[in-house]
């Protein structure tokens, strides 16, 4: 084939067939200068023609071009790749895939459930879940297994550095309560735990359901995650329960309901035994330096009758809130000791109500045996209580925090401002005491009016007790 058609490059052909026939006419048909009209090399007769054949090359060409772009097969437009998609629940397979789970900030959970041959997901006879917890330090690390989210009455396998990871029971939130398993119950397999630039890595396969031991279901579970400060085993520097579904892995964090209710509890049983206690005490203990007038006496009642409201308030929520949890009232040692502070200041209340009356001012007579026997039983009692009280109070912190997975830093903190409140509020108690001791040995410094036969007070005491003294004109208990 020529390169050229009529004095046109072949490729020149692509255009359109307007353009290819105007450039013919300029090429085969153009005047001369003289501006005699003749077509240079080609007989004037045939300039016609030349147009003619010149018009329908053109237009064959761009016809042809045209129906050979019609019948050429189409070059497929690929399709998109479609994103990965995470089904809406963010569910993901886990007996197929090691699935993962940020626990917190500085620790990583992996997990893959294992299910033998021969068994369904659904059944999971002998499955196993192999573990891996990874935390950013070098410290002991504990995954544990609980039916309630709270660390009493959970297991755990705990690993320490440089150790074989073993199974624990917690029996008590001491580290001598935190009980290895027996060695039968010791079934672990692949179990590890080491330091690896400078990630603390614990690694073990366990059997999900064992005898006499909290199962672990495909489904939905309550796990515990913990790790301490250092590579020996002692109290957490952070913990939290958490609830893991194995067969979707979803992770949520355990509300525990009701957290208003026991904030409410904690801070009327402060006020009562934490404040309006030691102030009513001490409105009796300074009242020389008071007016001589009865003002202590009011004092004192106010405050005590405000902090016996408070008790019965906070005593009522704990009963109410620990029913509807279904816990069961008074099965802990914290709820056995509210009972018990509950029950001796009924009857010391009652007690007060039958006492034995103290003699008149100047009127000569001395107390009776029985009443130098109940004085003595109150003031007994009082201190006891008193001292059982405040570890109640510090015991429920330690509860409220474990319950609500309140972080060590900020439970310590509570802790320490409790204790100090305490400590000055028991140096003001001993500082009265001396005052009140050194005021009657002082001739002429007692002013209790002689008209008050004897007072009796409500000496209200942290948590779940009230304890009802009586002080007599002469400022004896």
């Amino acid at each position: 084939m020529h390169d050229k058609i009529l004095g046109i490059q072949v490729q020149e052909f692509s255009q359109k067939p307007s353009n290819i026939f105007i450039r013919l006419l300029n090429k085969h048909h153009h005047p001369t200068q003289g501006g005699n009209k003749k077509c240079t090399g080609v007989p004037t007769m045939l300039a016609p023609s030349s147009k003619v054949v010149a018009f329908l090359l053109a237009l064959c060409l761009s016809s042809r071009s045209a129906l050979a772009s019609y019948h050429a097969e189409p070059v497929p437009t690929p399709e998109p790749t479609p994103a990965a998609i995470d089904p809406a629940d963010g569910s993901k397979d886990c007996t197929k895939d090691i699935c993962e789970s940020q626990l917190s900030k500085d620790l990583l959970l992996k997990y893959q459930i294992n299910v033998p041959s021969g068994t369904t997901l659904d059944v999971c006879e002998k499955c196993t879940i192999s573990m891996e917890a990874i935390y950013d330090g070098e410290a002991w690390i504990s995954i544990g297994f609980s039916t309630d989210g709270l660390m009493l009455g959970s297991e755990a396998v705990i690993g320490i550095p440089g150790g074989v990871p073993q199974k624990y029971v917690m029996e008590s939130k001491s580290i001598d309560g935190v009980v290895p398993m027996p060695d039968s119950a010791q079934t672990l397999t692949d179990a590890i735990a080491e330091v690896i630039d400078g990630q603390t890595i614990m690694k073990f396969t366990k059997i999900m359901k064992e005898t006499d031991e909290i199962e672990i279901t495909t489904q939905a579970n309550t796990f515990l995650w913990a790790y301490g400060s250092s590579a020996t085993l002692g109290y957490h520097s952070a913990r939290s329960p958490f609830d893991l579904n194995l067969s979707s892995s979803l992770v949520e964090e355990v509300k525990v309901p009701n957290y208003s209710a026991w904030l409410a509890h904690g801070i009327m049983a402060f006020l009562a035994w934490g404040v309006l206690l030691p102030f009513g005490v001490n409105s009796s203990l300074f009242r020389g330096l008071l007016p001589k007038e009865p003002l202590w006496f009011n004092l004192h009642r106010a405050f005590n009758t405000t902090a016996f409201a408070l008790f019965v308030a906070a005593f009522s929520v704990a009963v109410s809130y620990t029913k509807k949890e279904g816990a069961g009232n008074f099965k802990t040692i914290h709820g056995k000791t509210g009972l018990l502070l509950f029950t001796s200041t009924a009857m010391q209340v009652t007690g007060g109500y039958f006492r034995p009356h103290a003699p008149l001012p100047d009127s000569g007579e001395e107390k009776t045996l029985f009443r130098k026997v109940w004085e003595t039983k109150h003031r007994c009692f009082g201190l006891g209580a008193l001292a059982l009280g405040f570890w109640q109070m510090s015991e429920g912190i330690e509860l409220f925090s474990i319950k609500f997975s309140v972080s060590a830093s900020n439970e310590g903190k509570v802790c320490i401002a409790y204790w100090v409140w305490i400590g000055f509020m028991t140096a003001t108690l001993l500082l009265g005491v001396w005052y009140s001791k050194i005021r009657k040995e002082t001739p002429g410094k007692g002013n209790s009016p002689p008209a008050v036969e004897d007072t009796e007070f409500s000496v209200v005491m942290p948590k779940d007790a009230m304890l009802d003294v009586e002080v007599d004109a002469d400022g004896q208990g």
